[in-house]
């Protein structure tokens, strides 16, 4: 359940920076949602924000947006940036499942080993996902024929695929989202498809129980691109207005981008700290 949070505190989470920046100073208001940012010749000056005592402005000279891939261009088409919102990619996967007789399988760490052969020549990663899902999210996605096998965990196996999908989806300024698979998505979700099953039949599942799920997305992004909402210093048209979550990514990668994002973020962060405070 790590990637749900580690009820233990064990391990890393992207908490820690915050309770840091709290140590040092930061003022983290809750309860609250950002609508747009505030501007005037091209220049930031503040955010109005929707909170449980209605609507309200702070004024700041430097903003940086982290809504993600999908709530960040909702906030910048609402604060003028027509540019924004296009380009979406959203990673998406299904997982391969089949039956085995016996149970082998054992309570494990979701994908903890990937499959990266195919990644630059095809655009898709293979990765083993035994507790991935809940039950619940399983009867959401498997076939009406197969839902009975969300009960069946200890003898299920489980391959996840995820693609490099094109970016040609959009997010509106309402927070519609439009997100088709296109003929080349498709034909990579066919080919890691034949993959994955064969890999289960070399593991000992049954043929007549293999099936797939239902497509679902993982990671979007896109959506403020780097060279084209945002410029290297991930800053927008409007001076001061920064962008750092997973909509900066140009393009999908097809893998987890949260080491990516955390890169890019301590790398503006630092520039932030030295150059606009």
């Amino acid at each position: 359940m790590c990637d749900r949070g580690c009820c233990y505190g064990a391990k890393w989470t992207a908490e820690n920076f915050l309770k840091e920046a709290q140590r040092f100073g930061a003022k983290l208001v809750t309860e609250a949602s950002v609508e747009e940012v505030l501007h005037s010749d091209a220049e930031v000056k503040g955010v109005r924000v929707r909170g449980s005592n209605g609507i309200f402005e702070i004024n700041a000279q430097n903003i940086v947006l982290a809504a993600g891939g999908l709530g960040t261009p909702m906030i910048l088409l609402k604060s003028g940036l027509d540019n924004a919102g296009s380009n979406l990619f959203v990673d998406p996967f299904v997982n391969t499942i089949g039956l085995i007789k016996e149970s082998r399988s054992k309570i494990e760490m979701s994908m903890a080993t990937i499959i990266d052969e195919f990644n630059k020549q095809s655009g898709f990663v293979i990765s083993p996902a035994p507790g991935y899902e809940t039950t619940l999210a399983k009867l959401r996605r498997f076939p009406l024929t197969k839902k009975l096998y969300s009960f069946r965990g200890c003898l299920t196996l489980s391959l996840m695929t995820k693609i490099t999908d094109d970016a040609v989806g959009r997010v509106e300024v309402d927070g519609k989202i439009h997100k088709p698979l296109t003929k080349k998505d498709r034909k990579k979700l066919v080919k890691e498809d034949k993959i994955s099953r064969e890999i289960l039949l070399q593991a000992g599942a049954s043929s007549k129980s293999l099936f797939n799920s239902k497509v679902v997305a993982a990671h979007p992004g896109g959506t403020a691109g780097i060279g084209r909402v945002v410029n290297t210093n991930q800053e927008t048209e409007i001076s001061r207005l920064f962008v750092s979550d997973a909509s900066v990514i140009p393009k999908s990668p097809g893998l987890p981008p949260v080491l990516t994002i955390v890169a890019l973020s301590k790398r503006f962060s630092k520039k932030l700290a030295s150059e606009y405070l």
